[in-house]
């Protein structure tokens, strides 16, 4: 996997080793590489080569992903249904003073300087603060700290090093499509590779996976998992139903034939690292909080003890919904909430999806659908919310934004869409794989002309109910992407939804194959065009078939996390 620094004479076609589930384990064949991130694999080594003229390089790349449904329900426990896309990051990474051990610094760069410009970390210590603003390079860092606890948990012995790394990345930063994790997982793989010397000693792909979750949270956003995940473990031509409890394991879902996703960029950016406080780990806050006041009235958490161990709505959905079988009346019980009425946020269609799911009815008899104050939640609690978080500060800068926009913490919201979402992604996993189970060369020569679109509408149905239950009850979305779903479902999608933590970045829309093109000739007109003429404008140079190709394109499910072998 180690290439030498060296330039080559003439680019032949590189390849990659697929990250099977031990990292050091080959697999039987290795696939080309797509010429544009063959040209990026060159292009990283040759920038690497020029500022560290002698040593082994390690190349890793490690694509973005989409996720088909499952949204804002990993980081509580649940299940979800991502795959890989063939937009990645790649890492050239090497050892600058292999003599100089004492140095462990590391020298970052990019492709796009312009955009990414070069930066340092000096004598640089696995405990070394992150930097008060954040900048691209903080996930250089933090990946360095995921690195170095990964190895010392593993027990694999490893020397410092000065290391200097170049990026280069292809997917869009905001868009959804996680770009901070492909730059994290290909980061990580380039620099313990580097660090060990020997990728046969490297841990396996899920441990990497697990590792580049906690490392991320050094940038303060409070991930689940499910990106480093997919980025990390996923298979071409398949989904992946990504599972956390007891630990993270992946289940390889086909994808019918006939089914081809597009992928379009909203182009409303939502910077997580930057926002975090009023929408990702608020909500992350919302979904615990909640836990805790279920907890708190069927009586499984009356103490600052018991409630500590009450991290997720997961926790506390068997015994909620054995409590509402048991209880005799349905009623809320002592203390705040009282049974939801039916309001805008939570119409009749969306409460179709209980009939699959007793955990949101139950949830309905206990939680109030107006919002909760921190005074009122705190009385009910029995302590302060800053205790009850253990004064993180990850949790407690969303107490303000959570009052004075939206006049408090929205409880009741929050935990239907997660118990809805949890049973919709086994719902779509178990469509796609009875709608891939049609497919064979014999019920496809019998299949008529609408065949298709009637075996996968039970998928694109699911995937709208998704979109509606973000936009209503879990309020991540934003008008660039409702507009961008809706303009996807003139143009014939069975479903579309937006993918990604959401408030910006990208929606997926789900197209029969034989629709596909004419499709994305009317999302470009429709939506793209207008933001098209704007930008033209500004840059009358601008090539008008790449900048739609980088911001709506087809995709299918692509590979995970590779090492790149040059010649």
């Amino acid at each position: 996997m180690p290439a030498a620094a060296t330039a080559p004479a003439a680019p032949a076609a590189p390849a990659h080793e697929e990250v099977s589930e031990d990292l050091h384990v080959p697999l039987s064949s290795s696939s080309s590489l797509s010429s544009s991130t063959a040209s990026r694999s060159f292009s990283v080594r040759s920038k690497l080569v020029s500022m560290v003229p002698s040593g082994i390089i390690i190349i890793a790349r490690s694509p973005g992903r989409v996720n088909l449904i499952g949204e804002h329900i990993d980081y509580e426990g649940y299940d979800v249904l991502p795959m890989a896309v063939s937009l990645d990051t790649i890492v050239a990474c090497g050892a600058s003073s292999p003599e100089d051990a004492s140095d462990s610094g590391i020298t970052y760069a990019n492709l796009d300087d312009l955009k990414y410009p070069q930066g340092v970390f000096t004598s640089l210590e696995a405990s070394q603060p992150m930097p008060r603003q954040h900048t691209w390079g903080s996930y250089i860092l933090a990946a360095y700290k995921g690195v170095h606890a990964l190895l010392q948990e593993c027990a694999i012995t490893f020397t410092p090093k000065p290391l200097v790394l170049v990026v280069s990345g292809t997917v869009p930063q905001g868009s959804g499509l996680s770009s901070s994790s492909a730059l994290c997982c290909a980061c990580m793989l380039a620099m313990a590779a580097t660090l060990v010397g020997d990728t046969s000693k490297l841990p396996s792909k899920t441990k990497f996976a697990d590792a580049a979750c906690k490392a991320e949270r050094h940038v303060g956003v409070m991930s689940g998992g499910m990106d480093q995940t997919v980025s990390l473990c996923a298979k071409k031509n398949f989904a992946s139903l990504v599972t956390f409890v007891p630990s993270i394991s992946t289940k390889d879902v086909p994808l019918p034939e006939d089914a081809v996703f597009i992928v379009g960029n909203s182009l409303a950016v939502s910077n997580k690292a930057l926002t975090n406080a009023s929408k990702y780990n608020l909500r992350v806050v919302e979904c615990r909080l909640a836990a805790l006041v279920i907890a708190r009235k069927i009586g499984i958490a009356t103490t600052m003890e018991e409630m500590a161990k009450i991290s997720t709505l997961r926790d506390v959905e068997a015994k909620l919904v054995c409590h509402s079988a048991n209880s005799e009346d349905g009623a809320a019980g002592d203390g705040v909430g009282v049974v939801a009425p039916l309001n805008d946020h939570d119409d009749e269609e969306l409460q179709h999806d209980d009939y699959h799911c007793p955990a949101a009815i139950a949830a309905r008899e206990l939680l109030h659908a107006q919002p909760y104050t921190e005074q009122e939640l705190e009385e009910f609690l029995g302590a302060s919310l800053a205790d009850i978080f253990d004064n993180k500060e990850a949790a407690l800068i969303t107490f303000e934004p959570a009052a004075t926009l939206n006049k408090g913490f929205k409880l009741l919201q929050r935990t239907l869409h997660v118990y809805r979402e949890k049973s919709r992604v086994h719902r779509m996993a178990a469509a796609c794989a009875d709608a891939a189970s049609l497919e064979s060369p014999a019920k496809r020569a019998k299949a008529s002309s609408g065949a298709a679109s009637s075996a996968l509408q039970p998928i694109g149905t699911l995937m709208s109910s998704s979109h509606e239950s973000c936009a209503r009850l879990f309020e991540c979305s934003c008008p660039e992407l409702d507009r961008l779903v809706e303009v996807m479902t003139d143009a014939g999608a069975l479903g579309a939804r937006l993918t990604g933590a959401g408030w910006g970045g990208c929606a997926v829309g789900l197209f029969a194959r034989e629709n596909v093109q004419d499709a994305l000739k009317q999302i470009r007109k429709e939506y793209y065009l207008p933001k098209f003429e704007q930008a033209k404008a500004s840059s009358p140079s601008i090539d008008e078939e790449a900048w739609f190709s980088e911001r709506c394109f087809v995709t299918a499910p692509c590979a995970g996390a590779a090492f790149v072998n040059l010649p």
